[in-house]
């Protein structure tokens, strides 16, 4: 039996026109269409791992209280910065993704939780990026790529602010990410781009 992969990501609100054009792009210009299916848009801020040997599910609790220990009220808003375009390449493969700037508060959680799941968890990846990032798609050619990043220009107004609403644990013990548990809430609020779009009357 193999063993189960987690992972914490930043929740936005699912109704959002910000993730509805995520999810619009990644279904054009992905070239793994599938691995987009029935698969929530989040935003990893703890990369995937495996817990070790000698760990059991009781550090998620430790996850959930060290979350909460760095955000005083659930009634707090919270948002994530948007800022540039960026590109990884891996001999002939592409990832096109969004870079991200976080809080102070967002900054020092996400060192702390790495600092914690190292006592537990056995990392999937040799090497783990520093700051989390939005994944939109990724690309075998360089002609497909030129052609994604000319519509974030045009679809995505960067730099922008979009609303946090939570912060989650997932779980994937087969082909697929799944909600495992609410790590914590933060008051719902509509994100700066849908104001945005709507003033200028985007259609997604």
């Amino acid at each position: 039996m193999l063993a189960s992969k987690y992972l914490v990501a930043l929740n936005f609100n699912p109704n959002s026109l910000f993730l509805k054009k995520v999810e619009n792009f990644r279904k054009r210009y992905s070239t793994s269409q599938k691995s987009w299916q029935n698969k929530q848009i989040n935003l990893p801020i703890i990369a995937p791992f495996e817990l070790n040997k000698n760990s059991s599910r009781h550090v998620f609790d430790e996850f959930e209280e060290e979350v909460n220990s760095f955000f005083i009220s659930e009634n707090e808003k919270h948002f994530l910065k948007l800022t540039s375009i960026g590109v990884y390449q891996h001999k002939k493969k592409y990832l096109l993704y969004i870079n991200t700037q976080f809080s102070v508060d967002f900054e020092y959680c996400i060192e702390s939780l790495n600092h914690l799941k190292k006592n537990h968890v056995v990392p999937i990846k040799g090497k783990e990026s520093k700051t989390p990032y939005l994944k939109l798609a990724s690309f075998q050619g360089i002609n497909e790529l030129e052609e994604a990043i000319e519509a974030v220009k045009r679809e995505f107004f960067l730099p922008m602010e979009v609303g946090i609403n939570g912060v989650s644990l997932y779980e994937n013990n087969s082909s697929h990410w799944k909600f495992m548990k609410r790590l914590i809430n933060f008051q719902e609020k509509e994100d700066f781009c849908n104001e945005f779009y709507q003033l200028h009357n985007q259609v997604v």
